[in-house]
């Protein structure tokens, strides 16, 4: 009777365990989650795809995401010029405004600019979705490239106006400063020395 006993309780255990999916250990099996064949799955990586325009200029947003502005800066005709981009920076947005305010920084000054409408190929009559600074002597004479570019500019896109600041990391110039450093590092050298030599004078005597 003792067996037989055993034994139906080691049947009724294992029809228990094979029903409720458990260990031996009593902790529940879950079958891992299948993604479906071609499911979509969300990227949380951060982009910074919009770092340069479509013009291979520097994008500045306008807003939250509403507008965009691509400022670049044409080397050979010393032209600076403004894109209006919509919510997608890939697709130009023509606006009813006749130039663009401008504040840039010329010879270390804060120097007012108008950039006015020179519409490209597809903008409808009255509206431009580009702007130019063109044959200005200041920026002629003292921006070379786009990195030189400098300061604000204010545009009005469908009755509300925008701001964006034209920006860019100089780290480039530190060169110069370790430049001076090391010169005034050698000065230093060389005024310790000097000071070596006359404290020699004085002891020779």
């Amino acid at each position: 009777m003792r067996w037989e006993k055993l034994a139906a309780c080691c049947v009724a255990g294992g029809l228990l365990l094979a029903a409720g999916g458990c260990d031996p250990g009593g902790k529940q099996k879950q079958a891992p989650k299948q993604i479906e064949k071609g499911a979509k799955v969300e990227d949380t990586t951060a982009h910074h795809d919009h770092e340069h325009g479509p013009h291979d200029g520097h994008l500045i947003e306008l807003g939250e995401h509403e507008y965009h502005a691509e400022i670049v800066f044409d080397a050979k005709a010393k032209k600076v010029v403004v894109y209006i981009l919509g919510s997608d920076p890939k697709k130009a947005h023509p606006i009813d405004q006749n130039e663009i305010a401008m504040n840039l920084l010329i010879d270390e000054k804060r120097t007012p600019f108008k950039a006015t409408a020179a519409p490209q190929e597809g903008d409808p009559a009255g509206k431009s979705s580009r702007f130019e600074i063109a044959d200005n002597e200041d920026i002629a004479g003292d921006v070379e490239s786009l990195e030189d570019l400098e300061g604000q500019f204010t545009v009005t896109i469908g009755g509300k106006p925008y701001s964006g600041d034209i920006a860019h990391d100089h780290g480039h110039d530190h060169g110069k400063g370790h430049e001076h450093d090391k010169a005034g590092a050698e000065k230093g050298h060389d005024d310790k020395k000097g000071e070596g030599d006359k404290k020699d004078e004085k002891g020779g005597k």
